[in-house]
């Protein structure tokens, strides 16, 4: 009989972001039942936090699943925290999947805190295994598996500075219109307004900075990559960004700062040369603009993104660790 998964997130695909990408290539390529639940109705997202939820009913429905494991994501959000109280109460293996280690300032530093002292306690203690897409200062045994990325079509010759991912301060999407205005490039940003959008628009006209804003479905974002001449995300913090494979497989060259995966990552695919696709701030990262595109490097790059990050070596890795948490309830 096959393993029953359940998967709790705060958000599901096509909504755009790493952690629902991640779980919804979970739901397709596990050798397993599965299936994902969100907060749904009746549910309502806190100010200032992109993935908190407050979902008072969502225990109820987890509690009528009928799973062998329940399995939930992202390290600051309730859907694990109501998972896990779940998991307990009916006595069944409980996984946690890290996406990224949050780090804010002020107010979002003091909750960080909060969180884990109070939610983050309960989670750890009752799951089952917990796995990280890449190794964060946690006081739990971690199961290490990074993200994949399905072949993407090469893309060499587009004319724009990108950003993917969500228009939140955090990510500072301002450092990439500046480098545009600076360079005299075409800035395209893509992806959901989390309260930095506005702001972005009016830099864009103080700087005189060619700058389009544009959405797209998930299962579209080659054609972003084919208008790029280089990726940046200049983010305060990631985990294992699904952009850089997803720009790494689409043969552009990708920059980025030194967060999460990235220089494990950088030294893996572009080698001696990763020096060149890392910055910490915004003179380097013009700089490293400016150099010439290295195409050895770049398709040196691809190859190994499609050999070595597929899902379905993410799946298998996953399915490995569900299958251990299940032993423990035997």
């Amino acid at each position: 009989m096959s393993l029953r998964v359940v998967q709790v997130v705060h958000k599901q695909f096509p909504s755009v972001g790493g952690i629902e990408k991640h779980v919804y290539e979970l739901q397709n390529n596990l050798d397993a039942d599965v299936k994902v639940i969100s907060p749904g109705r009746f549910s309502f997202k806190l100010p200032f936090f992109s993935f908190v939820i407050i979902a008072p009913l969502l225990p109820f429905r987890l509690w009528k699943e009928e799973a062998d494991i329940y399995c939930s994501h992202g390290y600051g959000s309730l859907m694990p925290f109501y998972t896990a109280i779940v998991a307990w109460l009916k006595r069944k293996p409980f996984v946690f999947t890290i996406h990224g280690y949050p780090s804010g300032e002020g107010f979002k530093r003091f909750a960080l805190w909060f969180y884990e002292q109070t939610f983050a306690r309960v989670i750890l203690a009752v799951a089952t295994k917990v796995i990280a897409v890449t190794p964060i200062p946690i006081s739990k045994e971690l199961n290490i598996i990074g993200n994949g990325v399905y072949e993407m079509p090469y893309c060499g010759d587009g004319d724009c500075l990108v950003y993917v991912g969500r228009l939140d301060k955090d990510k500072r999407v301002d450092w990439v219109v500046r480098a545009g205005a600076k360079l005299g490039r075409k800035v395209l940003i893509v992806g959901p307004d989390d309260g930095a959008k506005e702001e972005l628009k009016e830099l864009a006209n103080l700087l005189g900075a060619d700058v389009e804003f544009m959405e797209v479905h998930p299962d579209k974002i080659s054609s972003v990559y084919a208008r790029a001449s280089a990726v940046v995300l200049p983010s305060k913090y990631e985990g294992f960004s699904l952009v850089w494979l997803e720009a790494m497989g689409s043969g552009v060259p990708v920059f980025s700062t030194p967060v999460g995966e990235a220089p494990s990552l950088f030294s893996k695919v572009y080698g001696q040369s990763a020096i060149n696709y890392i910055f910490t701030n915004e003179g380097r990262l013009v700089r490293c603009l400016r150099k010439e595109r290295n195409e050895k490097v770049l398709r040196r790059a691809r190859e190994k993104i499609q050999k070595d990050y597929r899902w379905s070596i993410v799946a298998e890795k996953t399915m490995e660790v569900y299958r251990d948490a299940c032993e423990v309830y035997r």
